[in-house]
């Protein structure tokens, strides 16, 4: 083809499912003068024959295909492929803004430069977020035109993905991709191209949305000998190559960079590491170590640097040894020790020869505030607080009013909310930071504070450490919740320097406080109009408006809006709705669901449906007296708008929310998703004296906040199956990302292997049993086609048939940790758990919640031949086999009465 402005090349290796929302991005993008280069590098899949299709329907799309190689070696095809004044590398699961490469190109062709940068965004499934490495790049202070020996903090920059690079600068310096190595592919790449360039362009616009798929499996994979010493070629190539070109002086960041990746590395994959290659990998730690410059360890802050230096560089077997089983045990209590009255890190347990490296001389306050509002003169203030690495227990927290004019503090206690969550979520269990949390507290401000002008603090003490910092509020939906405000004598005004609450109290009159009143209308109408002119988000606008026309109106209609997902009609939210409406118990009950669904036929005949996105939806949310749901209500009743206007006008949200839950709680524990403080239920809905004295122990409710009903759902079950059927049904797993992690991953690989076992096909065949596996609806998004394993043996997927249906009809169920077990439980019939992976799922998936396995309502089993053997006593009709799920004490029965119930608990909160 002709020449191009932009070469972009694309290595794909069995990226089916994600490949086509790369090339679409890239045939999509605003500049077309580009040449897309898209390298088939082996797959056995269908990316060969995707590409091909895109290459014979678009010009500009060129079509490579080569047997399996490194990545490195097939980009360099791919270089060599090209013809444009810049080229570009991105993988075949990332995905580009529409305009990327017309801004990238049209900054660098206007300022002469031979490379453009961009920012990342990173995605999975659930979340986006920016990439924390590239802060520094992108500081509001620093000039968009760059030189990297002037900022150097262009050598931090951690992908290839995000740049583009003038071809002739790399063909000049001789300069691709080292075939030798396969990690920190980009890093020798994007390193030479700064050295060699003179000007580099950079906007902090998002240019690419790269899929982050890292999870412990790939972790796993990569705890190789071959990984570290990967990372030493490439420490030793860019020593030699900042030597070549006589730019050592900058070396200092990389090298850091360098040092700092291969300790989280060996962090990371200690727990994975082989120990019969300890040996092996202490000569490349040490390798490694002897390369670094002394002057970059003696200034490196962590603690623990010197002590990995150390021990690499003396190179003991035995301290290494110890070193590397004390980073792969999960069960370790790593909080810091005090020994003769100082704290030291819990390596100095073990290796007290390092104690003066060790020793912590400052802790650090993490805390988070989830809770903050200003109504008059009342703050409210609810979250979490801790110090880090040491155990919280019987902490003191206190928020601090200090008078920034005279010195005076004020304080108030906080009480004390366990937060087991804490623990798991920011040491995995290994320090304990449940006594982090405290009680929603509401503080009178008037009635504590002289006037004045007051910066708030958060203090927590443990034992002999105090420590005291800002109130920080991160968000800005939660600031927007505290604009100024008025009472009969007060005017009241929280501002927010560097997102810390700050508090302007003063006693005034009538005029004082109309002008705070004016201040508050002003900067609500600043935020509205803003959504208009500079965001153009005119339906967001236009709810403003329609609310503040129609919100009386509807708020007396006391509507309650009901929803599951917005695409489903079949768990406890639809058996609510349908009990209501059957018993026309209320007028303005209201269901929410797209009415393209396939569930919107289940549900159609009971009226009162509102499209889910529509206006009326949000109108809805703005002014109903109650939101239910059985899953997460943002996730899945909120809409775009909805969120708009909540950020300027948070007061407007006054129903009451709703948890109707769609299963038990106490196998896993949740309270990090269900927290009071971070969902703000009004009313939990549960199934037994034990669910509710977990929920109000750890998840922050008060007794009369939980009520014990049962499941909507329950009141339809009955057992209709006919003795013959084997319902395996498992849950998900959060590492399985993709079709290819999924596919490799052992969790998979054990249900194929079941389903394919000869032995089972003949216990089938033998007993005139039938299995259906209905794999979890997420595992399903990344499923291919699974083989026909039996005559005797059906695959469903979501849609095809309701979970409820699949339960009723089912004689016995094999799950591994889902809370249908309960359902199952509830008609009497056996439950095989099949668990297999218990310690990596309560470790990396979900903490382990008060149900143990002891306490679990059947057959507990973690290997194959044992499922064999229950689905063997099950087809002999074994009396304590089948006997074993009859006593549930998680469960409550009723007559077909826990709609009933629970359609009361809700009138009546």
């Amino acid at each position: 083809m002709e020449k191009a402005k932009i070469s972009i090349v694309v290595v794909a290796h069995n990226h089916e499912d994600v490949l086509k929302d790369c090339l679409n991005s890239l045939q999509g993008q605003s500049l077309t003068d580009l040449q897309i280069i898209v390298i088939d590098n082996g797959s056995t899949d269908n990316s060969k024959k995707l590409i091909e299709e895109y290459s014979n329907s678009h010009k500009n799309f060129q079509s490579v295909s080569i047997d399996f190689t490194a990545k490195n070696k097939a980009r360099n095809i791919g270089l060599q492929e090209a013809n444009g004044d810049f080229i570009a590398f991105i993988d075949a699961d990332d995905i580009v803004n529409s305009s990327s490469y017309e801004k990238l190109y049209d900054g660098a062709t206007k300022a002469n430069a031979e490379i453009a940068l961009g920012n990342i965004q990173l995605f999975n499934g659930t979340r986006k977020w920016e990439h924390h490495d590239l802060k520094s790049i992108f500081k509001k202070d620093l000039p968009q035109i760059r030189q990297f020996d002037q900022q150097p903090e262009l050598l931090l920059n951690p992908s290839i993905k995000n740049m583009m690079i003038k071809r002739s600068l790399l063909s000049d310096n001789q300069i691709q991709f080292n075939e030798n190595i396969t990690e920190q592919q980009d890093l020798l790449f994007t390193q030479q191209s700064f050295i060699c360039s003179n000007k580099v362009y950079v906007t902090s616009d998002i240019v690419i949305n790269v899929r982050d798929l890292t999870n412990s499996d790939v972790i796993k994979q990569t705890s190789t000998l071959d990984f570290f010493n990967d990372l030493l070629i490439t420490q030793s190539e860019l020593r030699n190559y900042y030597k070549q070109k006589d730019v050592t002086s900058h070396y200092a960041h990389i090298e850091k960079k360098l040092w700092d990746y291969y300790l989280t590395s060996l962090l990371t994959k200690a727990y994975y590491f082989p120990s019969e290659q300890f040996d092996e990998l202490l000569t490349i730690s040490s390798n490694f170590a002897n390369n670094m410059s002394e002057n970059q360890i003696e200034h490196n802050t962590s603690k623990i640097s010197k002590v990995f230096y150390t021990i690499f560089v003396n190179k003991v077997s035995e301290e290494f040894n110890l070193l590397m089983r004390l980073l792969s045990d999960r069960t370790l209590q790593k909080g810091a020790v005090k020994i003769e009255g100082k704290y030291y890190h819990y390596f100095a347990k073990y290796f007290p020869n390092y104690k003066e490296y060790l020793e912590i001389k400052a802790f650090n306050l993490y805390q988070k505030i989830e809770i903050l509002s200003l109504r008059e003169d009342r703050l409210q203030v609810g979250g979490f607080a801790f110090i880090e690495e040491i155990n919280n227990d019987d902490s003191i927290k206190e928020i601090q009013f200090t008078n920034k004019s005279n010195g005076q503090v004020i304080t108030v206690t906080l009480e004390t909310l366990e937060r087991s969550d804490l623990s798991y979520l920011f040491s995995k269990n290994s320090i304990n930071y449940s006594d982090g949390g405290y009680k929603t507290t509401t503080i009178e401000l008037s009635k504590i504070l002289p006037d004045g002008d007051y910066e708030v603090s958060i203090s927590v003490t443990v034992e002999d450490i105090t420590i005291k910092k800002p109130l920080h509020i991160f968000y800005f939906s939660t600031k927007a919740n505290s604009k100024p405000a008025t009472t009969k004598t007060h005017s009241i005004v929280p501002y927010f320097p560097k997102k810390n609450l700050h508090i302007r109290i003063k006693k005034t009159g009538l005029l004082g406080r109309l002008k705070t009143k004016i201040q508050k209308s002003f900067r609500d109408l600043v935020y509205e109009f803003g959504l208009l002119v500079l965001r153009r988000e005119w339906k967001s606008f236009l709810i403003f408006f329609l609310y503040r026309l129609t919100q009386k109106h509807y708020r007396n209609k006391h509507i309650w809006l009901i929803g599951e997902r917005k695409d489903t009609a079949q768990d406890n939210s639809y058996h609510l709705f349908k009990y209501i409406q059957k018993n026309n118990l209320r007028e303005n009950c209201y269901y929410l669901i797209d009415k393209n669904a396939k569930d919107y036929e289940h549900i159609k005949e009971f009226g009162n449906i509102v499209q889910y996105g529509s206006i009326k939806h949000t109108l809805y949310l703005l002014t109903c007296d109650k939101t239910i749901n059985a899953y997460s209500e943002r996730a899945n009743m909120y809409t775009h708008e909805y969120l708009q206007v909540l950020k300027c006008h948070p007061e407007w949200q006054q129903n009451q929310k709703i948890l109707i839950q769609h299963g038990v709680i106490g196998v896993s524990r949740v309270n990090h998703v269900l927290n009071k403080n971070r969902m703000g239920y009004s009313l939990f809905i549960v199934s037994s004296d034990f669910e509710k004295d977990h929920i109000v122990n750890e998840f922050g409710y008060a007794e009369n906040e939980v009520a014990v009903t049962g499941l909507a759902r329950w009141d339809a079950l009955e057992n209709t199956g006919n003795g013959k059927t084997i319902l395996i049904m498992p849950t998900w797993r959060n590492w399985n990302k993709s079709t290819q992690q999924l596919m490799n991953s052992e969790y998979f690989n054990r249900y194929l292997s079941l389903l394919s076992n000869p032995d089972l096909h003949q216990i089938l065949e033998d007993n005139d049993l039938n299995i259906i596996f209905y794999p979890h609806y997420q595992t399903q998004v990344y499923m291919k086609d699974v083989p026909d394993f039996h005559k005797r043996i059906k695959v469903i997927r979501q849609g095809e048939e309701t979970v409820q249906s699949l339960l009723k009809r089912s004689d016995l169920l094999i799950t591994d940790y889902s809370t249908v077990s309960f359902d199952f439980s509830y008609m009497e019939k056996p439950v095989i758990f099949y668990q297999f992976d218990y310690k990596r799922f309560y470790y990396e998936h979900y903490n382990q919640g008060p149900i143990t396995q002891e306490l679990l309502f059947g057959e507990v089993v973690s290997e194959e031949e044992q499922v064999l053997n229950g689905i063997k006593k099950f087809a002999n009709k074994d009396q304590q086999f089948l006997e074993n799920t009859v006593e549930n004490p998680f469960v409550i029965k009723t007559s077909k009465q826990h709609a009933k119930l629970n359609y009361e608990a809700i009138a009546n909160r």
